[in-house]
């Protein structure tokens, strides 16, 4: 039978991922059953025995964007790993992290807006509203868990005690 080998590790550092699940799936026509584990605390993980033939390798955690072995780039499809009986292969998984948008509304000196409403969109024509998010203490906003792309961000109205502020 054949191993199947390798690691999972963050894409912009190198840091080895623990707890990444990692899939093999047979490509069509193959046979052959689709396996899964995941990574040790040293981001290894290990498919033995498997069957010889070409499989589909998927990684994916919590925070990262889900990969193929091979993928050149988001979404695209990845390459098959190609093993002979009684052969290893072993390869490197790199993993990005999801796309984040942070930012701060601030007034006319400059000081920021608490519980202010920002609204993230999909940047399609029309615009597809993704969600609402609201302004800390100090008028900051994070985003975090968006695919790659280009977005458009809008602080909304609103009208309190303070007075009323426009859209941006």
């Amino acid at each position: 039978a054949a191993v199947i080998s390798g690691e999972v590790v963050e894409n912009q550092t190198g840091r080895r991922l623990s707890r990444a699940l990692v899939v093999i799936q047979p490509v069509d026509g193959s046979g052959g059953t689709p396996f899964s584990t995941r990574t040790n605390d040293f981001g290894v993980f290990t498919f033995s025995p498997v069957p010889g033939g070409a499989y589909l390798v998927t990684a994916s955690r919590r925070g990262f964007a889900p990969v193929q072995y091979g993928q050149k780039r988001w979404k695209a499809s990845g390459i098959p790993i190609f093993v002979e009986e009684n052969s290893t292969a072993t390869f490197v998984i790199r993993m990005p992290r999801f796309a984040a948008i942070q930012g701060t509304v601030l007034d006319d000196n400059e000081v920021g807006l608490q519980d202010h409403d920002v609204a993230v969109y999909r940047n399609t024509r029309p615009p597809q509203q993704l969600t609402r998010v609201k302004t800390d203490d100090r008028g900051m906003f994070r985003l975090s868990g968006l695919d790659p792309g280009a977005y458009l961000v809008r602080a909304l109205a609103k009208k309190d005690e303070d007075g009323a502020y426009l859209p941006t």
